[in-house]
């Protein structure tokens, strides 16, 4: 009993030691959580299984076909074993060699476009990582700046109300100011939901539980990269999977075709019969034709060539389309790269509510003035996150295209 009490401690302090080890290993930095992520996300494990069942897929497309047995026994009715027989033959293929050509063909091809699936998951779910952290951290900073306005519009109204008395329009001003402070308090606590949120589906990628801190979540960039290149690169997943699709519709309207040609079958016939008290054996040769023989499926070859056809037009129109996709996400990151530069930073706009604060309590500045800034001021901070999502969406969309996988990754 005590050796099976000390056996299932170790499983459950082993089990914790291997899930702090874990969670220690993600929280290393933001790409430590990113490779995390690509190791546990649900549909990354499905692409590989998919990727698993396609290999072996490939490998029974390569088995040779196998020679057909066929076997007949005949006896007689009556008491007279005269005119028993047996017969058996052995047949194999002679033209199934270009349907096994074609299934492997096609196999492969299908083995290629599970890999590259994997490969673009893999890119979508490792750059949706990072702009889920890049959104927590833009939601840190919104959180942050709603902080420091309420401090300041908290310190306000307790200015007011140190005031023995106030006149009508003083208490218009405290009234303002208490009404803003709750707007801010119901826009604090949505933010907070949403980055909760956000917090969450990181969390089912992930597999465990998971806390959000600065180390791990990008950096605050000062100057945007500029991007280089100026087409994608045909070597990107992307790319290749339009390649790929063609490849496949090509494949399979080869199959079509050569499952349809008329299949022949030959191999060595033996016999075994009794006929009047003697039994004897005959040897021959099986022939097995399916007709007609040269039967044409014309229709069969059109079809596959208007398939083969329209793969090749839908190949060339996806690949416009992502040159097109290029133009614009080109154009989109930089028109935001350059908004962002011409806004203030988060540190001018932190000495702005110190100062304007201080001006209001000396009187400088009329209440409504006071709060019409301070909106302003937030509504320049989800600008400015809007704007830098909006930029480092475009430039992870760039990045894939010219297959510089861990580009996105500032």
């Amino acid at each position: 009993m005590k050796t099976k009490t000390v056996q299932i401690l170790i499983l459950v302090l082993g089990s914790f030691v291997s899930t702090a080890w874990a969670g220690t290993l993600c929280d290393q930095d933001t790409l430590a959580l990113v490779k995390c992520i690509l190791e546990n996300a649900p549909s990354l494990k499905r692409e590989r299984a998919r990727v698993q069942t396609v290999g072996g897929e490939l490998k029974v497309a390569a088995e040779k076909v196998n020679p057909q047995l066929n076997f007949q026994g005949l006896k007689s009715n009556s008491s007279d074993p005269s005119g028993d027989s047996v017969q058996t033959s052995l047949l194999f293929p002679l033209n199934k060699s270009g349907v096994r050509d074609s299934q492997i063909s096609l196999a492969a091809v299908s083995d290629m476009k599970a890999r590259n699936n994997l490969l673009i998951e893999e890119i979508r779910m490792g750059h949706w990582t990072y702009l889920a952290l890049f959104r927590i951290r833009t939601f840190d900073d919104k959180l942050e700046v709603l902080q420091n306005l309420m401090a300041a519009l908290a310190q306000s109204i307790k200015f007011y109300r140190l005031r023995p008395q106030l006149s009508a329009q003083q208490r218009a001003d405290q009234a303002l100011l208490i009404l803003y402070l709750e707007e801010l308090k119901v826009r604090s606590a949505i933010v907070e939901q949403e980055r909760n949120g956000l917090i969450h589906d990181i969390e089912i990628q992930l597999g465990q539980s998971w806390t959000p801190a600065s180390e791990n979540l990008p950096r605050h960039l000062e100057k945007w990269p500029v991007i280089g290149g100026s087409h994608p690169n045909p070597s990107s997943p992307l790319l290749q999977s339009v390649q790929l699709d063609q490849k496949f519709g090509s494949e399979v309207a080869r199959l079509k075709i050569e499952e349809k040609k008329s299949a022949i079958w030959i191999g060595p016939s033996v016999e075994w019969s009794r006929v009047d008290s003697q039994s004897g054996f005959r040897a021959g040769i099986n022939l097995n034709i399916n007709l007609p023989l040269l039967e044409s499926h014309r229709a069969t070859a059109e079809t596959a060539i208007l398939a083969n056809d329209q793969a090749q037009v839908e190949a060339v129109t996806r690949t416009s389309e992502l040159s097109g996709e290029w133009d614009h996400f080109r154009e989109s990151y930089n028109a935001s790269v350059l908004a962002i530069a011409g806004l203030q930073s988060p540190g001018s706009m932190q000495r702005q509510i110190v100062q304007l604060a201080s001006d209001f309590q000396f009187g400088r500045i009329m209440a409504s003035s006071y709060v019409e800034i301070l909106k302003s001021l937030f509504a320049l901070t989800e600008s400015r996150s809007e704007l830098e999502i909006k930029s480092l969406t475009a430039w992870c969309q760039l990045q894939a295209l010219q297959n510089k996988i861990e580009g996105c990754y500032l």
